[in-house]
């Protein structure tokens, strides 16, 4: 991923963030940007030792920023016996566009769950390259992409199984109007050490109308047959006979569209743990 390395030649310094320790709330990174027509890096590094149990919310804010782009590398170091949590929230003018590189690094007994809403930006991108090396690891991405306009949106991911006994799973519901397009491209490998393994992928598509597009790529290399895989890909509009039914009790059929795609939200929305983080995603999608 030539972007990841894009931000690390501009930048001398990057942010780390270490726990060492069990913590009572989630962890809340605000990034806020200010400018106009700029190149912005943005680098963190998260770390979590052993046997803990973590919840990061990270939100992505442009109030003061016009027609800039955000390159921004996520680094996770997830130790033995842990289990990290990370919720991304993006809702970013129509004029700037974000790039988010996702490196996992999951060590053994070690759980690494990503829930990624996207509602804006010009161009949204979320980028990921997880190689499983150590056994009884998982990795798992949940996305709701939110577009409408000419707003361009995309998920990227490598997940490369080379140990046995190794878990992935990426699954993305888009949401799409207007004139917007996106791209779902997740290639998962299992090399035939990685026995046991098991890798799921799947992309939901609604077009809320004629204009959007969907480039759904699910692609599955495996090298043994001992494992469990399942990829797959469904596009439409919203279920004609749900509709109807909701009509049929005497319910509006824009009130009953919002409530079908609620319902879809909510399939993403379900995997966040943490109460309180689940409320303020589903406070931040009314949006």
């Amino acid at each position: 991923n030539a972007l990841y390395y894009l931000s690390e030649v501009f930048l001398k310094n990057e942010q780390t963030i270490c726990i060492k320790k069990h913590l009572d709330k989630p962890i809340k990174i605000v990034n806020q940007f200010s400018g106009s027509k700029g190149f912005i890096p943005n680098n963190l590094n998260v770390i979590v030792e052993n046997d803990l149990h973590v919840d990061i919310i990270e939100i992505f804010d442009d109030q003061s920023l016009e027609k800039s782009f955000i390159n921004a590398n996520r680094t996770f170091s997830v130790s033995n016996g842990t289990q990290l949590n990370y919720v991304k929230l993006q809702d970013l003018k129509h004029t700037n566009s974000l790039i988010v590189n996702y490196i996992p690094n999951i060590a053994t007994n070690a759980l690494f769950n990503i829930a990624a809403i996207d509602l804006g930006a010009n161009i949204s991108l979320n980028i990921t390259d997880a190689t499983l090396r150590n056994k009884k690891s998982e990795y798992s991405f949940y996305g709701i992409i939110k577009t409408h306009d000419e707003q361009k949106s995309g998920n990227i991911a490598s997940m490369h199984h080379i140990e046995e006994d190794t878990t992935s799973n990426f699954i993305c519901k888009h949401i799409l109007k207007d004139e917007a397009s996106a791209l779902f491209e997740v290639r998962s490998t299992v090399e035939q050490e990685a026995k046991f393994s098991k890798t799921f992928q799947n992309s939901q598509t609604i077009l809320l109308d004629n204009g959007p597009k969907i480039n759904a790529i699910p692609q599955l290399v495996l090298h043994t047959d001992e494992l469990e895989a399942a990829h797959g890909a469904t596009s439409g509009s919203l279920d004609k006979e749900a509709l109807y039914y909701f009509k049929s009790r005497g319910i509006d059929e824009n009130v009953a569209s919002d409530m079908l795609i609620k319902a879809i939200e909510l399939q993403v929305v379900n995997t966040i743990t943490n109460i309180q983080i689940q409320e303020f995603a589903l406070e931040f999608l009314k949006r």
